[in-house]
Formats: structure tokens, C-alpha cells, sequence
């Protein structure tokens, strides 16, 4: 596996609003991609190769050139999310070619809800819910919905929008679209009107669930059903090797290993039945045949001698004859993107660490080198983020004070002179035994305990002292929770203004002409 251009420890998210992140940095992204066009992977795959099917698959899709792509889940994405979009229409405009976009509708959604920032004055996030998302089913099995339910949430959103949110333009592609609308084909019109709306060429999108369906998918899941006690093992040991690399120690991440029952062996696919709950696929080599399952259950067989053959796969297998829908889980869908699709492929920064795993996968599994991979994200917030701290710091400190030395926050208030004289007296008896080294705890004791006895008959007879002072720390603490919140990073990139969104385009331009990371000046 040749060195990894992108530097893990550099894979942090931008702070600043209109921050960038591009890695690798200082390196020529376009000839990236020209270079891996030129290169053949001409290992087997079948009775084929791979370079065969990823000429064929480019072709079917009508795809030429050096192809830069990205990808992402159906869903209302953030600002580092449509980055992607743009640096994936930025690098290929400079090859002449269009951006290449999948859409993982294979994905079961995230939430049911669109987040919106507090109003002024509330700290608390609202949440607005999507109309008839079903949480348990992919996105390309959940129904169409009215124009009108996808115009109230729209109306919803505009009130958590910046001032010429670049929204409307979403909405109006989204509701174009008819009077019943499936999500996944809202989200591919109004994505694309943003993108024409900020002068970019509107991306080519291809679905998983249709990519799922091609000949390349088949012929390399196939590969992978038939040799999958192998694979998952050097799966399993890629997935090691990155924990030990980077001292994660939880056994799931960065993604699960793959388990095996017995002779029943995991496979990095979903399977599934329309309107139904997608389920891990599990293979068994028997002889000429491979018996495949639905977590424990048999769900049907393919004969070993066939499915070694890549003209098998130009039809759907039987057990999709049969209702049953094929889909790949995270690593596998990178590989194949990487493999069959794409000559530079964009990550964010998550799908940029978890693929080190894919990376030492595909090598030892298929003994080819990925083609490369970019990482972008950026950073945009509604809201500034708070620069509070100091006073938060200066209010606490002040409110400690009041309890310790009240004398100091009378405000011209005053207080009776024998509380006063009291507590002087208190401390000259304190200092007394610190200074003359008198050991006797109980004394000790007894003099501090007569100090806080003081303390607290001056702030009996003042008590807007704490009252002052903890309502101006309180306050400085509710303004602070309500901005941190209104400021996060990952509020739909709909919401923000027009402007803010072009902005971050041209920077993503500069960074990705220059590959070079920016921050704003």
C-alpha cells in the first residue's frame, strides 16, 4: 500500500465560521486524478478483471475523463457536507469534466427532524419533524409525500433562516417537483439548484440503490460472497491495525469487525426487503454452492461456478428475483466507489479516517491500490460564537469574592459598623494564631468558623450583594449556552444567507485550485 497523502492528525474540523479544510494539502488535486485515470487495475476480479468492469460501469453511466466524485446520505446536510459539492465541481470544472455525486439512499435517515437554533433569549435547540419519514426504512423506500406537508416544514424552516437564506431556492426546486414527492428526488432538484444558484455546474448524482443494480456491483459482491471467509478476515485485521495505529480502543470503531456463526460468515452488505428493516448478509461456501442469510435466516443460494462468472450479472440474482434487495454498508460502498466509479474520490473528515481501513483492505484483498482520495470540510455558523469566557471567569471569581470579603461589594450600600468591627476582629484573631504558630485545631477552628459567622451577617444585612452578583453570572452563563447552541456547526446549510454560501464557494475554488488549507483572513 503506497504512503497516505492525507495526514490523519491534520483531520480536524475547522473552528472559524468560513473555514476550510482540504487534505492532502499542497498537492495538485486535478493531476491526482489525471494520474489515477492513467492506471490500470488490472487485477482479477472473476473471470474478469477490474479494470474491464470499471470501464464497462463508466460507460453504462456515460461517464469519461478523469472522474472526481463525492457522496453523502439523503438528508438535510450541513455546510461541511455540501463543501464536498463544491470542491467536487471545483477540481473537475479544472479537468473539463462534471462532477460525479452519489447518493447513499440505501441509508436508513439519521433523524426524523431538521434542527433549528434557539430564538433570542432561549437556549434550547427547536426541531422540526420531516413529514412522513419512517426512521426504519432506507430512504429510497420511504413514500411520497404532499407538496403541501414538504411546503409547511419548508415554512417551518424559514423561521430558523438567516436573512437571504439561500432557502427559498431549495425550496421552490424541491416543490417544483409535483404534488406528491419522494425525499430522495426533493433532495437531488433542490441540491442542484443551489449548486446553479452559486454558479456551479449542477452535479451528476447516481443513487446507490441504483448503482446496486449494475453489473460492476454484482461481479464485485459476488467476489467478495465467494471468497468472504478470506476477505473478512483481512477485513478484521485491517480494522485491528487501524485501532492499534491510532490507540482507539473501542472494538466498533471505526467500524464493526465482521463476525462469523460457525460457518456462517459476515459479509460488509445489507440486505433487505422493500418496506422493510434492513438486515446484515451472511454467506456459506458449500461446494457449488453459496447459501446466503438475512442475519440467521437462509434467503437463497447461488451456484458457485456461476456467480464465478462476471455475464452471470448482467441479471439480477434470484434472490432479488425474489424481493430481496442487495446494498453495500460503509466500507464496501467506499471500495466500490474507489475501485469501479471514481479517479479522485471526497470524504469528509469521518469517511477520510475509516477509509485507512478500506485502503488496507482493498490491498491485501484484491491487490490493487486505491485510487486517491481527497478530504474536504469547512465550518459556517449562524451564529458567532461567544467570546464570554473572560467575563464568565471575572463573574465567578466575583461571586467567590462576595462570599469571602462582602466588605468589597457594598456598593456605597453599607452595612452596620459592628458587623464590620466584628469581622475585622475575627480576622486579626485568625492572623494572630497563624502568625504566633499556635497549632491548637480547635482554636484554628473557631476562628475561621467566626470568620464565616461575620461573612454571613454582613450579606444577611445586604443581600442584593449575592443577589447582584450571581444574577450577573447567571446571565453571562444563559448567553453563553444560547450562543454555543444558535453557533454550532451542523444546523442545514439552507439556513444560511446566500452570501455566506458564495463566500465559502470562492474560497473552496482557491483551496481546491491551490489544495492548500485556509482560514479566513
Amino acid at each position: 500500500m503506497p504512503e497516505r497523502l492525507i495526514r490523519y492528525e491534520s483531520l480536524s474540523t475547522p473552528r472559524d465560521s468560513g473555514a476550510t479544510l482540504v487534505e492532502p494539502a499542497d498537492v495538485d488535486l486535478s493531476a491526482l486524478a489525471v494520474k489515477a485515470a492513467a492506471t490500470s487495475l488490472s487485477a482479477p476480479l472473476l473471470d474478469t478483471t477490474i479494470a474491464a468492469l470499471r470501464d464497462e460501469l463508466r460507460a453504462e453511466l456515460g461517464l469519461s475523463g478523469p472522474i472526481v466524485a463525492a457522496g453523502h446520505q439523503a438528508e438535510f446536510s450541513h455546510a461541511g457536507v455540501f463543501a464536498k459539492r463544491i470542491a467536487c465541481d471545483a477540481i473537475a470544472a479544472g479537468l473539463g469534466t462534471r462532477g460525479v455525486y452519489v447518493m447513499v439512499d440505501s441509508d436508513t435517515p439519521k433523524s426524523d427532524r431538521v434542527a433549528l437554533p434557539p430564538r433570542d433569549g432561549e437556549t434550547q435547540r427547536r426541531f422540526i419533524e420531516i413529514p412522513g419519514l419512517d426512521a426504519r426504512f432506507a430512504m429510497s423506500s420511504q413514500a411520497a409525500i404532499s407538496a403541501d406537508a414538504f411546503r409547511a416544514l419548508f415554512d417551518s424552516l424559514a423561521d430558523g433562516a438567516a436573512p437571504d437564506a439561500i432557502l427559498p431556492v431549495y425550496r421552490d426546486a424541491w416543490l417544483a417537483l409535483g404534488d406528491s414527492i419522494q425525499p430522495c428526488d426533493g433532495f437531488e432538484a433542490a441540491d442542484a439548484a443551489v449548486e446553479a444558484g452559486l454558479g456551479m455546474r449542477p452535479l451528476r448524482v447516481f443513487r446507490v440503490s441504483s448503482l446496486a443494480e449494475t453489473r460492476a456491483f454484482r461481479a464485485f459482491a459476488s467476489h467478495w460472497l465467494l471468497n468472504a471467509e478470506r476477505l473478512a478476515q483481512i477485513y478484521n485485521n485491517a480494522q485491528a491495525a487501524y485501532r492499534r495505529r491510532h490507540k482507539v480502543r473501542t472494538p466498533q470503531r471505526p467500524v464493526p469487525p465482521l463476525a462469523r456463526f460457525g460457518y456462517r460468515i459476515e459479509t460488509p452488505f445489507w440486505i433487505k426487503r422493500r418496506g422493510s428493516a434492513r438486515q446484515r448478509l451472511f454467506a456459506l461456501k458449500y461446494g457449488n454452492r453459496l447459501t446466503l442469510f438475512a442475519d440467521e435466516a437462509p434467503i437463497g443460494e447461488l451456484a458457485v461456478d456461476a456467480a464465478s462468472r462476471a455475464a452471470t450479472h448482467d441479471a439480477a440474482w434470484s434472490i432479488e428475483q425474489a424481493g430481496w434487495l442487495l446494498r453495500p454498508r460503509a466500507l464496501s460502498l467506499s471500495a466500490f466507489m474507489r475501485l469501479f466509479l471514481s479517479d479522485l474520490f471526497i470524504h469528509g473528515i469521518g469517511g477520510a479516517k475509516y477509509d485507512e481501513v478500506t485502503e488496507g483492505l482493498v490491498a491485501d484483498g484484491f491487490g490493487v491500490d486505491l485510487p486517491p482520495l481527497a478530504c474536504v470540510t469547512a465550518t459556517l455558523r449562524l451564529r458567532e460564537p461567544s467570546k464570554l469566557e473572560p467575563s464568565i471567569a471575572a463573574a465567578r471569581h466575583a461571586a467567590r469574592d462576595a462570599r469571602y470579603n462582602p466588605q468589597r461589594h457594598l456598593n456605597g450600600a453599607g452595612a452596620p459598623r459592628e458587623l464590620l468591627a466584628e469581622r475585622d476582629a475575627a480576622i486579626n484573631v485568625h492572623r494572630t494564631l497563624v502568625d504566633t504558630n499556635v497549632r491548637d485545631q480547635a482554636q484554628r477552628r473557631a476562628a475561621f468558623d467566626r470568620i464565616h459567622a461575620a461573612n454571613a451577617a454582613v450579606l444577611a444585612a445586604n443581600p442584593m450583594i449575592l443577589t447582584r452578583v450571581t444574577s450577573r453570572l447567571d446571565e453571562l452563563e444563559r448567553r453563553r449556552d444560547e450562543t454555543a447552541v444558535a453557533a454550532d456547526r451542523e444546523y442545514f446549510y439552507g439556513l444560511h444567507a446566500r452570501s455566506t454560501l458564495e463566500s465559502l464557494a470562492r474560497r473552496l475554488r482557491n483551496d481546491c485550485g491551490q489544495s492548500l488549507t485556509t482560514s479566513p483572513g
